[in-house]
């Protein structure tokens, strides 16, 4: 037999994109008032829009729906 099997064949290599992803989480990862922060990992400086006005919006549909709707508002509630 050319090759010795070992235990950890059968294990895949981690990809150098996940080795990088891995080390960029282990150093931008932040412990704050009882939770973890971890900045996204973009490339670059990235601005993104300011869409406040569509969270709100849909926010109050969302409430709205679930006022009207008892059992859609029992099953949001299980589900979140």
């Amino acid at each position: 037999m050319d090759f010795t099997e070992r235990l950890i064949d059968n294990v895949p290599d981690r990809s150098i994109q996940d080795k990088q992803f891995i080390t960029y989480v282990t150093h931008n990862t932040r412990h704050v008032h009882e939770h973890y922060e971890v900045s996204l990992p973009f490339k670059g400086s990235i601005q993104l829009p300011n869409n406040k006005q569509q969270v709100e919006t849909t926010a109050a549909h969302l409430k709205r729906k679930l006022d009207r709707n008892h059992q859609f508002a029992e099953d949001y509630k299980k589900c979140i």
